[in-house]
């Protein structure tokens, strides 16, 4: 349970996070799922809530423009974001682990037996103005793309998040 965020960790956020997503579930929340591949995390739960809510609505946008979006990871173990950094394919430092990050790719091409990265431009561009109109960063825009990531604050705010208090970090996602 320590690899969690803090603000999973605490009961009061936690309670409030279950009772978020058990109101979503009655509107029909549909995004999370059963792990892909090991040690990937898709549960939406672990997602700060207020984060959550804005990916709720990223999904909801993608939904109404007929693609078919699918939440390939949200929360990454201080572990996963370590081995993926020496891979090259990640930061240990992720934004992920603090439950503030998101990788959605397309649910069709998966559904198929298709590589879900391979996407559409057209998908794309959606996922990038859907995370923007849900006040989430686009990984898109960043000087190497990461086109399937959104975040919950922009990347000049990185360094001041990972040094604030659990407290602070939960106001500037807010």
């Amino acid at each position: 349970m320590s690899s969690l965020p803090t603000w999973v960790r605490s009961p009061w956020t936690l309670a409030g996070a279950v009772a978020v997503l058990v109101l979503l579930g009655r509107r029909g929340y549909t995004f999370g799922g059963e792990p892909v591949r090991s040690g990937v995390d898709r549960d939406p739960a672990k997602l700060q809530p207020r984060f959550a809510r804005r990916v709720e609505a990223v999904f909801a946008g993608m939904r109404a423009r007929g693609f078919e979006p699918m939440l390939w990871e949200g929360y990454r173990t201080p572990a996963r974001a370590a081995e993926l950094s020496v891979r090259g394919t990640g930061i240990s430092d992720s934004l992920h682990a603090n439950g503030i990050a998101v990788d959605v790719v397309d649910g069709a091409l998966w559904a198929a037996g298709r590589d879900p990265w391979a996407a559409s431009a057209a998908f794309w561009a959606a996922l990038g103005q859907e995370y923007e109109r849900a006040g989430i960063t686009w990984g898109g825009r960043f000087s190497r793309a990461d086109r399937p990531h959104g975040q919950a604050i922009p990347v000049s705010m990185q360094t001041a998040f990972r040094a604030a208090s659990p407290s602070e970090q939960t106001r500037m996602v807010a």
